[in-house]
């Protein structure tokens, strides 16, 4: 898994290539726990662009990644989903709590 990270103002894009799941889930979870605790960081957006599936384990850190972020009254945005990963966050029914946007520039310009 490749992570790369931007900062936009206060809005901290990460884009993600690779699969989300068991064996990256904790390097994933390492890298952005930093970035939520920061009080410079107001919010968070992650780019699937280059993400080919995500696995239950994968979906059980985004979930923590949201509670985090949701405690400290920031947001999480999540953009450019392929269909496979799409279908995975519609099954667990994530679309209705976790904004999913077609494009990183829709999303932070919905965050800004």
């Amino acid at each position: 898994m490749i992570i790369q990270e931007k900062r936009i103002h206060q809005i901290i894009v990460i884009h993600i290539e690779g699969d989300i799941a068991l064996t990256g889930t904790t390097e994933l979870r390492a890298y952005i726990k930093p970035l939520i605790e920061d009080n410079t960081v107001a919010d968070l957006l992650m780019n699937f662009e280059n993400v080919t599936t995500i696995d239950s384990s994968g979906i059980g850190m985004i979930v923590q990644i949201y509670k985090l972020l949701y405690e400290k009254q920031k947001r999480l945005i999540i953009t450019n989903l392929n269909d496979r990963c799409y279908d995975v966050f519609s099954l667990t029914r994530l679309n209705k709590v976790i904004t999913l946007i077609k494009t990183e520039v829709e999303g932070i310009e919905l965050l800004k």
